[in-house]
This record gives C-alpha cells, structure tokens and sequence, in this order.
C-alpha cells in the first residue's frame, strides 16, 4: 500500500492545481509586466521573480524564464542575477534527472557565488549538489559537499539549514542501509527541537519512524510514526497526514494487526478524496467568482451608459429632435446586443453543463471498470493471505513458494494497472511526460517470450513469435511495451485450447508493423466499433472464463497514439482475430 500511494500522481496534481488557484493571480500580473516592460533591469528582476514561483512547482517554465533572462544579461544589465538564473537551471535539471546538464549549471553557480563571497548561496549550492550526488549513488562525494554546506550553516548560524543538511545526510546514509548513521543524524536534528516549527520535527519523526520500519523493528517505527502523525495534524498538512497514515498502516501490517493497518489505510484514502474534491471546489468557487464579478462589471457599465445617455437626451431634447431619432435607434442596438449577449452566455452555460455532466458519465465509467479490473487481483490477494495465515506450517516449501508467487503476480499487476491508469490519465489531459528514444523493439518482444510460453503451455496453444534481428523503433519503450501486454494476454485469454497464436514484426518504408494473429473466438460485428471506446467498452470472458474490465485496449490506443502511432484490428467470429499496431522506425546504429 504504502508504495501505491507513493507512485500515485493524484496529490502531486493537487498541488498543481492548488498552485494555479493561489498564485496564478501573481503569476499573470508578473507576465504581463513583462510583456509591457521596457527596462532590461526591470525585465531580469521580473523573470528572477518567476523562478522563485516555478521552481518547486512547475520546473519546466522556470527554466523557460531562467534562460529568458541570461538571454538579457550583459556587462550594462542584471550582471547581479546571472548566478542565481545558474542555480535555477541547476536546480531544475536535477529534478528532472538531467544530472550532467545540472552539475554543469551548479558548479558555473558555486564558482560564482564564491567571487561574489555569498556565503548562504554558497552553502545552498554545495547543498544541492551533494543531493545530486546521492542521487546519483556517489556518496563519497555527497557527503563532502553535504560537509561543505554543514560547515558554512554552522558559521552562518543558520539552524533551518544545519536540519535541512542533517536531514539529507541522514537520508543518504538510510539509503546505503548504514541506519546507525541516519538515526544519529536525524537524532541531531531533534536536539534542535527548541528552535524548529512543528513541520520539520514531524518530517523527521517521520524519517527516524521509516528507518526502524526499514530495520525491521515495527515498534520504534509504530511509535515514531504515530508522534509524526500527531504534529502533522496540528500544523494540518494534508499530503503528510496521508503519507504517514499509509506508512503506519503498512507497519502495523508487518505487525500483522490487520484491523488497525486497514484503519490508518482508509484514512489516507479519505484525505486524499477529500483533498481532491476540495481543490474541485475551490476551483469551481473561484470560477464562479470570477464570472460574477464580471457580470456585475459589465451590469454597471451598461447602467453608466444607460444614465450618460439620458442625461445627454434630457439637456438637447428641446435643442434638435433629430437626436432624440439617434438616441432611440441606438438604444434599440444596444438592445439588440444584450440580448445577443445574453443568448450567447446561456448557450455557453449550457455547453459547459453538457460538458460537466459528460465528464461525470465518464468517471462513472471509468470507475466502474476500474473496480472491476481490481476486484479479482485484489480477491486473489485475500484468499491467498488468509490461505497462508492458516495454512502456513502444514505447507511444503513447495506449495508455499507457489503461493507466494501468486500472491506476488497479483501485487505487480495491481501495481502495473494503477501506472497504466495513472499514464493513461495524464495523457488524456496531456499531462504525460513523454520520453522517447530509439529501442531494440526485437529484444523487448523476445523479453516477454519465456511469461506468453508459458501461459500458452498451459492451454496448450502453440505460440510463434517471429521477430527478426535488432529491429528498432522511436517511441516510449514502457508503454508500447505495456501495449503488447495487452495485445498478447487477449489473444492468449480467447484462444481456444490447442489454438494458435502468431506475432510478426515486419518494415514498411518508415514505419514498423507488428502484428498479433489468433485462431480464437473472435469478434462480432456488433462489437467491432466499441472496442476503442470508453463510452461502449464491452467486457467478454475468455475461454477458460477470464475476466477483465475491457481496459487494456482503451489503454492501448491512447499508448500508441502518444508514440505518434495506429492500432487496427481485423476479426472474424470463430476464426480469430488479428490486432496491429504501427511505431516509427528507429536508428539501427543507435544504442538507447
């Protein structure tokens, strides 16, 4: 559970969205002082200004505007803000796993900053670099740079550092399993107790509870867990009030105390639910606002004009008639135009209350097949556990590993649907980072032989996987990779025993083709337009009865499209069908 709630994007886009709904106001007026600004000075200060905003939010458009302003910078103009633009980028690239390009732009930083005898950004650089040093697994040279930082902190006085560096000592140290050294660290941060904010003495419960509960002595980490949990509710944070829930919960499952591990489990999924449909909230209350303060706005210039004009109608109505004949003709327009307008904004309301409730239909849906799709993993999952709590010491070594290989299989395909739905999601709202690259499609397929042979044994199905040599694609290999899953478990799924099933890969001028051909049950017309969509998904079992929610291919369309690809199929009842997929061809010559 408790890495399932670490992989779930859901809170990461609850801070996104809280984001857009606080500081979004700031952010446009920045913009816009930028857009309309003249002064080159002016201008740095103002990208300077939204990095400090971007930064831990939305790093992408903080490198945008670190760059923008070095761009500006010369010997006349921000010569002050280059180092600080350096680190941004440092700092960006380093969360997003661009190592090479942000020890680059720290070092070019630090170097600064120490002609500049900046001891605090000296000291915040030296800090990062160690944390991108630890990433990386250097840790000799992590924990020098961290020494660096410690040293200046110290001299500096600087207690929110001198924990912040501890605490990431103590991190790299929980990570080479040297937990004797990250329990000493975290400890020196708690003797700092008289000077910190509850938040950061909860974050540190917190380690020193994950790091008992990573040596196997569930108490401690029960105990220092519940103490995090406790100031994370008085300072209210959310996010860590779910987090440390889920952690507990999973202690007290090593505990095997199930009762309490599903309590303090449920709590996190009801903050989290709650957190989201508060964001929804105030999203929609914010909307609403707006649209009423700009109704009002509008209302009142309508009666301003309405008063100019009878004020001016009233002072030359005895002067010339003729103006009373304009004045009529142009309220008359106006007229016209409100009623326009009012038209075109009851149409837009009702457009978005289409839009609104199909969004609901849809999450509906989704929802249901999601249950669905979870329902029979997660039954496997129980009747295994209890088989195994029961029947643990009259088992063979045999027949436990059996068991737990089981128990295994359905933990990871749990695990691999809710990081399909979790892509599939943010593609949908275009929100899926996609990183691709030349792959060796040939090696990938030949990957998955050994688990299809074997799924195929079972119902006696000959399965040919004909691949060729090194053929390479362009593409994102997780997900087409997910997609062949997909292809290869349905046709497996609606064979027939002693069937047949054959997949070729073959190149068409630029593109690769790789097809999934079986002699199984096939399918009906009917059905043929609702295999794609979400709206008409069918669900059909297999012929050995196997039960799915009709996701994969919905998953499958979405995965191919992103890699800039098509998915067909062809069918016929009683004869099989054939499932195609086409990728962009890759370089040969390019290892990925």
């Amino acid at each position: 559970m408790r890495n399932i709630i670490k992989k779930n994007s859901l809170l990461v886009v609850l801070i996104l969205l809280t984001f857009n709904i606080l500081a979004q106001p700031k952010v446009d007026n920045l913009k816009n002082k930028l857009k309309l600004s003249t002064d080159i000075n002016n201008k740095i200060e103002i990208c300077y200004q939204l990095d400090t905003l971007y930064q831990k939010i939305l790093p992408d458009s903080a490198i945008k505007y670190a760059n923008y302003g070095l761009s500006l910078i010369d010997e006349k103009h921000g010569i002050n803000r280059k180092n600080d633009f350096l680190y941004v980028l440092g700092f960006c690239y380093l969360n997003h796993d661009k190592y090479k390009l942000s020890l680059n732009y720290l070092q070019q930083a630090l170097e600064g900053y120490k002609k500049e005898n900046n001891k605090y950004r000296i000291l915040v650089v030296n800090n990062e670099i160690g944390r991108l040093y630890n990433r990386t697994s250097n840790f000799e040279k992590a924990l020098s740079y961290y020494q660096q930082s410690l040293l200046i902190a110290f001299q500096l006085k600087d207690t929110l550092n001198i924990c912040n560096i501890l605490s990431n000592i103590g991190n790299m140290y929980q990570i080479i399993k040297d937990y004797k050294q990250a329990l000493n660290n975290f400890e020196k941060v708690l003797k700092l107790t008289p000077k910190l904010n509850s938040n950061i003495i909860a974050n540190t419960l917190n380690s020193i509870s994950i790091t008992y509960g990573e040596m196997q002595d569930y108490k401690m980490a029960l105990k220092y867990g519940i103490d995090a949990l406790n100031l994370y509710k008085i300072v209210n944070i959310k996010s860590k009030i779910a987090l440390v829930c889920s952690n507990i919960g999973e202690t007290y499952k090593r505990l095997n105390n199930i009762d309490m591990a599903l309590k303090y489990t449920e709590e996190a999924c009801q903050i989290i639910e709650s957190a989201e449909l508060q964001v929804k909230f105030d999203i929609k209350e914010k909307e609403n606002e707006n649209e009423i303060l700009r109704q009002k706005t509008e209302i009142q210039q309508l009666a301003i004009n309405k008063q100019t004009y009878l004020r001016n109608t009233f002072i030359y109505i005895s002067i010339i008639f003729s103006l009373i004949v304009i004045f009529v003709i142009y309220r008359y327009r106006i007229k016209q135009n409100a009623n326009k307008i009012l038209t075109e904004k009851n149409e837009l309301i009702n457009k978005q209350k289409d839009e609104l409730e199909e969004v609901y239909r849809t999450k509906d849906k989704l929802f249901a097949i999601i249950t669905h799709d979870l329902k029979n993993p997660f039954n496997t999952i129980v009747s295994l556990s209890h088989f195994l709590e029961s029947n643990y010491n009259n088992m063979s070594e045999d027949h436990k590993i059996s068991c737990i290989q089981s128990l295994s299989k359905s933990v990871t395909n749990v695990s691999e649907l809710l990081l399909n739905l979790t892509d599939w999601l943010n593609a949908k709202e275009d929100k899926l980072i996609l990183h691709k690259a030349n792959f060796n499609l040939s090696a990938t397929i030949q990957s998955l032989k050994k688990l299809y042979l074997t799924q195929a044994e079972q119902k006696s199905i000959d399965l040919k996987i004909n691949t060729g040599s090194d053929i390479y694609v362009l593409g994102n290999e997780r997900l087409i990779k997910t997609v062949l899953r997909n292809l290869l478990d349905n046709a497996v799924k609606f064979t027939l025993e002693e069937g047949k099933i054959e997949l070729n890969v073959k190149v068409e001028d630029n593109k690769i083709i790789v097809s999934v051909a079986d002699t199984g049950v096939g399918i009906i017309d009917a059905d043929k337009d609702k295999i794609f969509n979400l709206d008409t998904h069918i669900t059909t079992k297999g012929t050995r009865s196997e039960t799915g929610g009709g996701l994969g291919l919905i998953l499958s369309k979405e995965f191919i499209e992103k890699n800039e690809g098509e998915i067909w199929f062809e069918s016929e009842i009683g004869k099989g069908s054939t499932f195609y997929i086409s990728l962009i061809k890759g370089d040969y010559n390019e290892e990925n």
